[in-house]
């Protein structure tokens, strides 16, 4: 997060706010996270070796360009990468 805009991290905190006050099945269908499970073949590096290989990535939108990549476990989002250009799914 140390190469981001201040305008950039104000849409990550947006973004985790919007999570916060959100049940998953509201998350699921929110029109400006735009959640998106990203299968593992497409992922652009490989899962963290302690995770749970049944374990699905979800990207979330902060903002036009910045996604959040991460998982759920529980009642928790774990952030697993943060792809500030929308470059490593591009699309």
């Amino acid at each position: 997060m140390s190469c981001c805009s201040q305008e950039e991290i104000l849409a990550v905190l947006d973004c985790f706010r919007i999570i916060c006050s959100l049940r998953w099945e509201q998350i699921h269908v929110h029109s400006g996270l735009r959640p998106k499970q990203i299968p593992d073949s497409a992922l652009p590096l490989a899962k963290p070796p302690r995770l749970d290989q049944d374990i699905s990535i979800v990207e979330v939108r902060a903002n036009i360009r910045f996604r959040v990549l991460g998982f759920r476990s529980q009642n928790a989002f774990n952030v697993l990468w943060f792809d500030r250009l929308h470059s490593l799914l591009p699309g």
